[in-house]
């Protein structure tokens, strides 16, 4: 389709750079965004805000994480986007959303807003920017190891912060 035209020149590119290093490395990060892992990190935060009594938060951060997983299983069926041919392993799902990148997006935006509210405002961007920089690393990743296309990481990207805006909204009134 017409997003192919968007999305080949980069993927082209990325394959270019591959050595055996490389896609070790960026298979490590992308471990970091697997549904098991953010799931397991939401429900280990759960846990720990509860146990220190901060239950109100715990739950807006299960409903983060609940949301945004039931969103990826509605979407993935929605969209029958094909994935790029991988150059790892070839997964047969679809391609969009990013549940990577829909994850990462959502939990680990959820959780800096959770510690930046704890710290003055000058460091406040401490958080924000340590998730920041984990988000863009996993997103990398699915591109590099040629999981994704351009566009499914940046859609997902977009639609996990605005899940993330939506419980930090519901969460602030």
């Amino acid at each position: 389709g017409p997003l192919t035209y968007f999305n080949q020149p980069l993927f082209n590119l990325l394959i270019s750079f591959h050595t055996h290093d490389l896609s070790l490395f960026f298979a490590g990060i992308t471990l970091i965004g697997e549904s098991k892992v953010m799931l397991g990190t939401c429900v280990t935060l759960w846990l720990y805000l509860l146990l220190i009594k901060r239950s109100p938060t715990a739950w807006y951060f299960l409903l983060a994480a609940f949301l945004s997983a039931g969103s990826i299983f509605v979407l993935k069926h929605f969209f029958h986007n094909p994935r790029p041919t991988g150059l790892i392993t070839i997964d047969p799902s679809f391609s969009f959303p990013s549940g990577h990148m829909f994850l990462c997006s959502t939990i680990l935006g959820f959780l800096a807003f959770t510690i930046a509210r704890q710290y003055k405002q000058v460091w406040s961007w401490i958080p924000y920017s340590l998730a920041s920089i984990l988000i863009l690393l996993v997103g990398f990743s699915r591109l590099f190891l040629g999981q994704h296309w351009l566009t499914d990481v940046l859609g997902s990207t977009a639609l996990g912060l605005s899940m993330m805006l939506f419980v930090i909204i519901i969460y602030a009134h």
